[in-house]
Formats: structure tokens, C-alpha cells, sequence
């Protein structure tokens, strides 16, 4: 189930029940662009809304920078615990004219009564293919059967380090032992994500990459979740739920890029539908 309303998010979640939601993922105004889509929103009162109409057991995810992005935070911090922040690394300057070639965007996440989920990706570039070849080497080097290498794979067992930093205790690991489980089931998603910009694709301004989304969608949801996105802009959220058969709720004040994301979804439906 996707549905997605041209109408002012305020609006929506005055109507909208309590407990409805079990994420939001969402690209507010960040509150100092000169563009039409920049509009001034009340922060303190947008938070209050969230945490009426999300769950007991929610997360938020929100892409923002400057005093908006920490204000935000400050709000949010009433209803939900801050857990991590990304940087999406886009690989490109998003002013060339600018005092300093700024790269990257933030990502705020926030949780309450649940953890987002642990992702392995299995993109691998070749500098760290050659480094984890090294590591991998090292840590075997003394394996001469088969039968060593079963041993190896099994018998490995964490130490626990001394001087442990953090809510957890940390274990420390055989690198090259960890370097190689890494090759079967994936790369552990990082903090920082590169994905980029989808350049010929994008009809608004600040659109983010459906792969980038995808991957917010893998860390924070579960089977059955409901999404909501409160700015939907050209409707990337919407897209990468209803690809990965995730419900989603979106809202968009602006009737040209609700348009879009209507045929957005349109088109990927299509797609789905001959590939059933």
C-alpha cells in the first residue's frame, strides 16, 4: 500500500490517528535555501506531531544541515533517542563556487523503544579488495589443509578488550578472519554511504538517490511497517517502499512535484508488472 496526498503535512497529521506510523523518513526544508520549496515550518510543533501519530516502538530518519538540523534534534530529543548520524557522501560539490567543497549531506536517526537493523551490503571497491587480500593472507598463513581451514572457519572465538569504550562491551576479532566472513555475507552498512546523484533522473532540486533511500529503508524497517514521509518532494521514499513492498504514507505540498511522484510510482508499477 502506497498512498501519497498533495496537501500540507500539518494538515494530514491533525487528521491522522495516534499510533499509526512505525518510521518516518523524510528531507525537510532546511530552512536557509532561497527556493520555493524552502518554506518556514514550526520545528517545535512539527516534533510534537510526530510523536503523537508515530508509534510506541518508532524511528525517525531526517536529512537536514545548519541550525535547522540541530534544532531538530533538540526537539526530537523530547520523544525519541538520538542513535546514529550518517554522512551521505555525494561524491560531487553542491556549490563549485562556494568557500569550502562541501561533498555531504547529514542524516539524523532517532529511535524509541527499537534498534534499527544491522545491513550487510555487498559493494566492495578494488583498493579495499587488495588491503582485505593482505589481511586475509596474513591470518591463514599457517593453514596447510583443508581440514585447518574448517578448523579455522569454526573454532574462531572472540576476545573481549580490556579497555572497552561504550554502552557495549566490545570483542575484539581476528581481522582476518572477520575480513573474510565479510566476503560471504556482505560489508556491514557504514556511517558514511557513497551514492551518487542521479543526475539525468531528477525532477526537483533537492532529490535524493533511490539507492541512498533504499538503504534507510534496509536499516530502519521491518515486515509490516508503515512509512511515513511528511515532504515527500518527488516521492523517492514512496518509490523505494513500494519496491521493496513496504507501506507508505507520503505528503506534498506542491502540486507540480506531487505530479511527479504520482507518475513516479505510475512508472515503477509498470515495471513491477511486467516483471511479474
Amino acid at each position: 500500500m502506497t498512498n501519497i496526498h498533495n496537501c500540507d503535512c500539518f494538515d494530514y497529521m491533525k487528521e491522522c490517528p495516534d499510533n499509526t506510523f512505525d518510521v518516518v523518513i523524510t528531507d525537510p526544508p532546511y530552512l536557509y535555501l532561497k527556493h520555493k520549496l524552502d518554506r518556514q515550518f514550526d520545528i517545535e510543533l512539527f516534533c510534537k506531531e510526530i510523536d503523537r501519530v508515530c508509534k510506541k516502538e518508532a524511528i525517525v530518519v531526517y536529512f537536514g544541515r545548519g541550525v535547522m538540523f540541530g534544532k531538530m534534534a533538540c526537539e526530537l530529543s523530547c520523544y525519541f533517542k538520538f542513535t546514529e548520524e550518517i554522512a551521505w557522501n555525494k561524491g560531487h560539490l553542491s556549490n563549485p563556487c562556494g568557500t569550502i567543497g562541501r561533498i555531504h549531506e547529514l542524516i539524523n536517526i532517532f529511535v524509541r523503544n527499537r534498534k534499527i537493523n544491522k545491513v550487510f551490503n555487498s559493494e566492495i571497491n578494488d583498493i579495499q579488495v587488495n588491503n582485505d587480500y593482505k589481511r586475509i593472507l596474513s591470518s591463514i598463513k599457517n593453514i596447510n589443509s583443508y581440514d585447518d581451514f574448517i578448523a579455522w572457519q569454526t573454532t574462531m572465538k572472540p576476545k573481549s578488550i580490556k579497555h572497552a569504550i561504550g554502552a557495549t562491551k566490545m570483542q575484539a576479532h581476528d581481522r582476518g578472519f572477520e575480513t573474510y566472513r565479510k566476503y560471504k555475507r556482505g560489508s556491514l552498512q557504514t556511517t558514511i554511504i557513497d551514492t551518487q546523484r542521479e543526475h539525468f533522473k531528477f525532477i526537483h532540486p533537492t532529490q535524493k538517490p533511490l539507492e541512498l533511500i533504499r538503504k534507510l529503508v534496509r536499516l530502519t524497517t521491518q515486515e509490516g511497517d508503515m512509512v511515513f514521509d511528511p515532504f515527500l518532494g518527488s516521492g523517492t521514499t514512496a518509490l523505494a517502499c513500494k519496491e521493496m513492498g513496504i507501506k507508505c504514507v507520503g505528503c506534498e505540498i506542491d502540486a507540480e512535484y506531487y505530479q511527479g511522484a504520482l507518475k513516479r510510482l505510475e512508472n515503477v508499477q509498470s515495471t513491477m508488472e511486467l516483471v511479474t
